[in-house]
Order: structure tokens, then C-alpha cells, then sequence
């Protein structure tokens, strides 16, 4: 009887630590996520402040209407980035809460 807690007790331990490996995977892929999507907004950004003049009394060869696509493909990129921002800090908030995982 008593081989058989501890055998049951075991399989309990693997499998909590199965799942806590699982969470840790989940958010490092989902940093890893957002740190692509930053670096591509980043590279995006770089290139708007580029084609846009920096002093006023240069003439703009440039109209919002050439710059507004871009931004808005801009805009789309953060707002698609946003839902894999609130899962991390949601399943981050949860393991620290649970002390299932250090998050550092």
C-alpha cells in the first residue's frame, strides 16, 4: 500500500512539474514574440523618420498620404502585438502568484 502513495505521489510531482515546464516554455515563446515584432516596429519606425523631413524649412516632397499606409501597417503590427503582450504578463502574474516558476 504504502508503494503504491508513493508511486501515485511521484506521478503527481511529474506531472506539476510538466506543467510548470509547459508554462515557462509557453511565455518564453511569447517574449520571444514580442521581441521580433519590436525589433521589426523598431526598423519600421527608423524608416518612416527617415523618409519624413526633420526641419520645416525644407519642402515636404512627402504627403501624409504616402506616409498613412505606412503607418497604418505600423499601427496594425502593435495592435496585432498587444494580445501576446497581455498573455505574457497575465501567465507571468499567475506563476509568480502560484510561485510555480521564477520569472526573472
Amino acid at each position: 500500500m504504502q508503494g503504491n502513495e508513493n508511486y501515485l505521489a511521484q506521478k503527481n510531482t511529474t506531472k506539476e512539474k510538466a506543467q510548470t515546464y509547459m508554462l515557462a516554455t509557453e511565455i518564453w515563446f511569447l517574449q520571444q514574440n514580442i521581441r521580433e515584432t519590436l525589433e521589426i516596429i523598431k526598423f519600421d519606425a527608423d524608416d518612416l523618420l527617415e523618409i519624413y523631413p526633420y526641419q520645416l524649412g525644407i519642402k515636404c516632397t512627402v504627403t501624409v498620404s504616402q506616409l498613412y499606409p505606412r503607418l497604418r501597417l505600423l499601427r496594425k503590427k502593435i495592435d496585432n502585438l498587444m494580445p501576446d503582450v497581455q498573455a505574457c504578463t497575465y501567465l507571468t502574474k499567475n506563476a509568480e502568484q502560484n510561485r510555480d516558476i521564477e520569472v526573472e
